[in-house]
C-alpha cells in the first residue's frame, strides 16, 4: 500500500473510527486488564443508569483538547506509524496532523458536516461530507462520537436507552436498537470506562485504554487501542495511539488553509 493510500486510511480512521476521535476520553475492552484494587468496590446496588451516566459525562467535559503523540496502524498485513497532533474544540472543529521524520504528510480538518484532508506528498486536497464518509465505511459514528472517542474513548449515542448490568468484574451500560448496539464497560472500583464497543450490521468498533491522565477536570486516555472490523468484507484495522503531551487550555491557533496550487478532489 502506498503512502497516499495509508493517509486515506488514517484519515478514514480518524474520521470514522474513533471516529477516530480520539475527543473526550478513552475506554476499552475485556483485555485491558483486571480491575484496579486500590480502593473498595462501589456497591452495584447504589448505582443507577442515571447516576453512572452523570459521573461518566462529568469525566469528559473538556471544551478544548490538544495533544501530541504517535499513531501506529496495522491494516491487512501492512504497518504504518507517524507522529500525530490533535486540536479540537467541542461541538465545533477538529484538526489532525500526521508527520513522519519531521515532515508533514497530511492535515485533516473536521467539522460537524464536512471534512478536508490535505495530502502534502501529492499536493492534493480531498473534501467531502462526514455523513457520506461514515456511510461509505458503514461505521456507526458521527462528529460528536468522533470527538468523544478521541478524547475520552467512549460516548453515549443519542436516542439510545441504556440498561445497567453487573457482569462478573465489570459494570456494563448496554443499549440496543434495530441493528445497532453500544456497550460501556466500567471498572467497579474507579467507575472509569475500560471498554467501549459500538456495532451495527456492517461494522464493529472497539476501544481499549492502557493508561489514563487527569488534566484539570477531565480524565483523558493517554494511551489506547482502537479496532475496526468490516463484518461482511472480512476486513479489519487496528490503531494504537499514545499521547505524550496533553492540554485542555483554550486554543487560539486553529489554522487551516488549502494551498492554491493543490489539486482539489471530492471523496
Amino acid at each position: 500500500m502506498n503512502t497516499c493510500s495509508h493517509q486515506k486510511h488514517i484519515a478514514g480512521l480518524v474520521l470514522l473510527v474513533i471516529t477516530l476521535w480520539v475527543f473526550n476520553s478513552c475506554r476499552s475492552s475485556r483485555g485491558s486488564g483486571t480491575p484496579e484494587l486500590t480502593k473498595n468496590k462501589v456497591p452495584f446496588e447504589t448505582l443507577s443508569v442515571h447516576s453512572l451516566r452523570q459521573q461518566l459525562l462529568a469525566q469528559k467535559e473538556c471544551k478544548y483538547f490538544s495533544a501530541q503523540g504517535q499513531i501506529e496502524i496495522d491494516h491487512e498485513g501492512t504497518h504504518f506509524d507517524a507522529g500525530l497532533t490533535l486540536k479540537t474544540v467541542r461541538d465545533s472543529v477538529c484538526i489532525i496532523t500526521l508527520k513522519k521524520l519531521g515532515i508533514e504528510l497530511s492535515r485533516v480538518l473536521i467539522t460537524k458536516d464536512s471534512f478536508v484532508m490535505l495530502d502534502r506528498t501529492q499536493q492534493i486536497s480531498y473534501s467531502g461530507s462526514v455523513e457520506e464518509l461514515t456511510f461509505n465505511y458503514h461505521l456507526p459514528i458521527d462528529f460528536k462520537v468522533m470527538q468523544d472517542l478521541f478524547v475520552s474513548g467512549y460516548t453515549f449515542i443519542e436516542g439510545m436507552t441504556y440498561e445497567l448490568h453487573n457482569s462478573a468484574d465489570y459494570y456494563i451500560l448496554k443499549s440496543a436498537r434495530a441493528h445497532e448496539s453500544s456497550e460501556i464497560w466500567c471498572n467497579p472500583y474507579t467507575l472509569r470506562p475500560i471498554h467501549f464497543i459500538t456495532e451495527n450490521q456492517d461494522s464493529r468498533i472497539q476501544l481499549t485504554p492502557q493508561r489514563y491522565d487527569t488534566k484539570t477536570h477531565c480524565t483523558v486516555a493517554s494511551e489506547w487501542t482502537i479496532e475496526s472490523q468490516m463484518i461482511h468484507q472480512n476486513k479489519s484495522l487496528k490503531a494504537h495511539i499514545e499521547w505524550r503531551e496533553v492540554s485542555t487550555k483554550a486554543l487560539s491557533d486553529l489554522k487551516f488553509s488549502i494551498p492554491k496550487h493543490y489539486t482539489r478532489e471530492t471523496l
